[in-house]
């Protein structure tokens, strides 16, 4: 069984589901936006001319709603229902813009994500009057979206402290770097005494072995993210690209070594700064730092 992590980056908020009869647990990444001041390229693909590929007949449509401090979302099943949402959105005139501005105050932001017929999940992030697409795409976007939550049957809701939004990315990576204040602050229980160190490095792959000083056997999985330092903070750092990972736990017994490769490519450029790449364990998580 896979999981599937959204930008829902990229924190990251970490939420692990934990079965103990099984020592297997189940960790949920979402990342977290971050609105900056750049854009992409002009491109004269509409925003409907995307949403021509979702697929409501195979896939929920999720919608997020970030009103400042705290992301909700909420999942739509009905298929005639999503029908009638992308119908509605597909209508409205976009026009492509080769940078957008968004500023916190802005919000509330507003979010889709709904698998399509090719395979990759089709996200959009509406804030501040602009629509931006999963490759970083942006459009002047005029639509009101008050009273759309309470039209529909909406399931499943979650909400997640902080702001947890698709495509956040391309907001979140300004001209000068992160936007803490767009970023959440991160809890990872990192111990030194699990020891990282690189042992191979092939383009954006990282092969890193981990050695147990614990004293005690260690618990953990294949879910990872990546952290950047901002005054003295370690934040989340929003995924450029959705991030599978298997549902599955490892267990490492003190005093032992293991080797695993993490691809940096899904965080896409990083702009310079100290990060580290934490390895989420059941209890107690591993770190290694670098700096780009």
């Amino acid at each position: 069984m896979n999981d599937h992590f959204h930008f829902l980056g990229q924190k990251g908020n970490h939420m692990k589901k934990i079965f103990t009869t099984l020592l297997v647990f189940i960790m949920t990444l979402t990342t977290i936006a971050s609105l900056a001041g750049c854009g992409s390229s002009v491109s004269k693909k509409e925003v409907s001319e995307y949403l021509k590929d979702a697929s409501p007949e195979s896939s929920a449509l999720a919608f997020y709603v970030y009103d400042g401090s705290t992301t909700t979302i909420r999942y739509l099943f009905d298929e005639r229902s999503i029908k009638d949402i992308l119908s509605e959105l597909s209508k409205v005139k976009a026009f492509p813009v080769a940078d957008y501005g968004v500023s916190k105050a802005s919000a509330p932001f507003y979010g889709i994500n709904i698998g399509s017929r090719s395979g990759e999940d089709l996200n959009i992030l509406f804030a501040g009057g602009f629509a931006i697409l999963a490759d970083g795409r942006g459009y002047e976007f005029d639509y009101d979206f008050t009273g759309f939550e309470s039209r529909y049957a909406w399931r499943e809701t979650q909400y997640c402290g902080g702001m947890a939004m698709p495509c956040s990315y391309y907001v979140a990576n300004g001209q000068s770097g992160w936007k803490k204040e767009f970023l959440n602050p991160c809890n990872s229980d990192v111990n030194n005494r699990l020891v990282v160190k690189k042992t191979g490095e092939n383009g954006t792959k990282l092969e890193l072995e981990v050695t147990n000083n614990l004293g005690m056997d260690w618990i953990y999985g294949e879910y990872w993210g990546l952290e950047i330092l901002l005054d003295d903070t370690w934040y989340a750092v929003p995924l450029k690209k959705d991030l599978t990972v298997n549902d599955i736990a490892y267990g490492l017994p003190m005093g032992e070594s293991r080797k695993h490769t993490y691809d940096l490519s899904y965080y896409g450029e990083l702009p310079e700064g100290s990060y580290r790449l934490v390895i989420s364990g059941l209890d107690i998580d591993a770190a290694y730092d670098f700096s780009r």
